[in-house]
């Protein structure tokens, strides 16, 4: 079976050295857990030098981006003896590599990450492939969809993997690893760690990508996707289908065919504090940080994923209590250093008024924001977005109940934790 890849460009590397690829996502609710295998990775990039260790670090900090937003439950796969195969492309040396019979568990996506030399580019990620051996259609499914029933409608509206593979550039020797932007000069790990783990995700060559991108016929005969992206709730973000980078003509009838897979240099998009590039842009450049845009969420949203609501802290599909406590529990932070779970709902940094009335607003609402909120122009997932960076004014009740709870939890706190508390500078 083919496994594809897609590929982060250092910025100014040529076009032609785009390669691009993907894959992801059962009923209820629940946090979905990365399981990064590093045996694979005979470079040494994850290794225990303080470079290794810090990456490995920082690969984690991108993943719970991830964990800390999607709601699909995988099911698991429990494979018995010569049931399949896991295929997927091996990080260190670019070659097919092979599993046997493995088992992943329910709500985990396995991968396999390692570092080796990519010439102009700072990553390839994508998911795995696979042979079945087994009878048994429970497994079966469990296999080629994870449970997720659309990864095999016509045309597909979500799809599941088992997991897939990362790899980075082991020859670059201007990696920063750092929690925060990097300095003039430096690649960001983290931004080219989140970009690659959207293309395991499904950003790029999931069938429910390729669902809406136009099919052209190539100088060989091969069917090629190209953009732009179609999308429901990107085109609505962006004000019309969106640009995608033109993905290279296949060279020769033997050469392998690429599809479009990222937004086109030039296609911005809003993040909770600012504008940026869409982080699914073909490029990154050195000493710049970029996080997830509202763009690069929709997309996730308009190939299958299911997001938690604002205010869902705990990303238990219910918006409650316990998120209340967590946002209580740090807020006034300013270091610039929070995230999804303990309150920073608008990813700016910083747990602040914008993100309790981004709780207040949702306080008491159940399940993901799904398909039936976010479609058209006033879709709620746009919506709730939007009212995030623009910090609308909730309902008074809720308001007056909210802030209560939250002075009493954190004047508790405070007073509990004062002698402990320290912040970065």
């Amino acid at each position: 079976m083919n496994v594809q890849h897609g590929h982060l460009i250092r910025s100014g590397a040529p076009a032609c050295a785009l390669l691009l690829a993907v894959l992801a996502a059962p009923s209820a609710c629940a946090k979905i857990t990365f399981s990064f295998d590093y045996s694979n990775d005979t470079s040494g990039f994850f290794g225990n030098s303080a470079n290794g260790i810090a990456a490995r670090a920082s690969l984690e900090r991108a993943a719970k981006v991830f964990s800390d937003r999607l709601l699909d439950p995988l099911t698991p796969i429990n494979a018995s003896s010569n049931s399949w195969t896991a295929r997927y492309i091996h990080p260190s040396t670019g070659n097919a590599a092979a599993v046997a019979d493995l088992s992943v568990p329910a709500n985990t996506l396995k991968i396999y990450v390692g570092g080796r030399s990519l010439g102009s580019e700072l990553g390839a990620g994508g998911p795995g492939g696979y042979d079945l051996f087994t009878n048994n259609a429970a497994l079966q499914t469990a296999i080629r969809t994870r449970g997720q029933t659309g990864a095999e409608a016509s045309p597909p509206t979500d799809f599941g993997a088992w997991g897939g593979s990362v790899a980075f550039n082991s020859a670059l020797a201007n990696w920063s690893f750092t929690t925060t932007a990097p300095a003039a000069g430096k690649y960001d790990f983290h931004s080219a760690a989140l970009h690659e783990l959207a293309h395991v995700l499904g950003i790029g060559t999931a069938d429910s990508w390729k669902a809406q991108l136009t099919p052209t016929i190539t100088n060989y005969g091969d069917i090629q996707y190209v953009g732009p992206f179609t999308g429901a709730k990107s085109s609505s973000l962006h004000g019309g289908s969106v640009p995608l980078q033109a993905p290279p003509a296949p060279a020769s009838s033997t050469a392998g065919v690429t599809h479009a897979a990222h937004f086109a240099a030039g296609v911005n998009s809003n993040t909770g504090a600012a504008s940026q590039p869409a982080l699914l842009g073909p490029t990154l450049p050195t000493g710049i940080r970029r996080q997830l845009t509202l763009l690069d969420w929709a997309a996730l949203v308009d190939i299958g994923w299911d997001l938690a609501q604002p205010g869902d802290a705990d990303t238990d599909g219910t918006v409650g209590l316990n998120d209340l406590i967590a946002l209580a529990n740090h807020y006034g932070d300013m270091s610039g250093t929070r995230d999804w779970s303990t309150g920073d709902f608008n990813y700016d940094g910083n747990v602040d008024l914008n993100d309790l009335i981004a709780l207040a607003n949702h306080y008491g609402a159940t399940g993901p924001l799904g398909a039936g909120d976010v479609g058209g122009d006033s879709g709620q997932l746009l919506a709730d977005w939007a009212m995030i960076q623009t910090a609308a004014v909730p309902e008074p009740g809720m308001t007056t109940v909210t802030l209560i709870a939250l002075s009493g939890a954190a004047l508790r706190r405070r007073r509990a934790k004062s002698r402990m508390h320290l912040r970065k500078a």
